[in-house]
């Protein structure tokens, strides 16, 4: 599914977008590290760690005991770089806690949808320990490369690629402890033409995200070189929110 040539074009895209991107990325982690002030959790957990551009990491590792580090693929200047932290520990895990293997079990050509959606829904979300879990900047990624590996293997709809997303991002939701997690997220994108106007939107997110009395919302100029989508540059609406 080729999650490491797109993990490695990260780097390039925040170079390429640097005003946009470290924007969106400093607003991440000023609301993570208010978070962490207002609960002063010892443990905390990050779901979609990547790269750590938009994880306070100096300000936890002074205010907490254990952070776990938990993504698909860690890049190994991470590991090799923070390897040695007696504070740190890297969890290589499927996010979508199976639905990854599912996708690579179906066989080409195979009826799939109704079988599919059954074995998404009867998933057992992994039950998270810490003081604080954090998602980040993931919830829209979970199906993105699932539903885009079974295009290129399955025939499939818009409708049953919608069904998929929904149920995937529903297991992640439903997988954060309440009272005790943070999710950011982008949920809508928005495409505007060479002169700034809006051209259509699109939604990333299928399900309804809970609102919290510190709910915020920011825009993330994503791409403004026309390369995401061809003809068009790309802004995300992003939420962060307590659950």
């Amino acid at each position: 599914m080729n999650f490491a040539s797109e993990q490695a074009y990260i780097p390039q895209r925040v170079i390429q977008e640097q005003g946009g991107w470290q924007s969106h990325l400093n607003k991440t982690k000023e609301y993570i590290v208010s978070a962490i002030k207002q609960n002063n959790p010892k443990t905390v957990r990050i779901l979609g760690s990547g790269w750590l551009f938009d994880v306070p990491l100096d300000f936890l590792l002074e205010q907490c005991d254990s952070i776990v580090l938990c993504d698909i693929l860690h890049p190994s200047q991470i590991t090799h770089k923070y390897s040695g932290n007696n504070k740190i520990k890297f969890e290589t895990t499927d996010l979508t806690f199976g639905a990854v293997e599912l996708a690579y079990n179906l066989k080409r050509n195979e009826v799939f949808s109704v079988y599919f959606n059954n074995a998404l829904k009867n998933i057992t979300p992994i039950n998270y320990n810490e003081d604080l879990v954090i998602s980040l900047n993931l919830l829209s990624q979970l199906s993105a490369f699932i539903t885009d590996y079974l295009v290129k293997k399955q025939k499939t709809s818009y409708s049953q690629l919608s069904d998929i997303t929904t149920i995937i991002q529903q297991n992640h939701l439903n997988s954060l402890p309440k009272g005790k997690s943070i999710l950011i997220t982008d949920y809508e994108e928005e495409y505007l033409d060479e002169n700034g106007l809006l051209a259509g939107t699109k939604p990333t997110v299928y399900i309804d995200i809970p609102r919290s009395a510190g709910t915020k919302f920011w825009d993330w100029q994503f791409d403004t070189q026309m390369t995401y989508k061809e003809d068009c540059k790309t802004n995300l609406k992003v939420i962060a929110t307590t659950i």
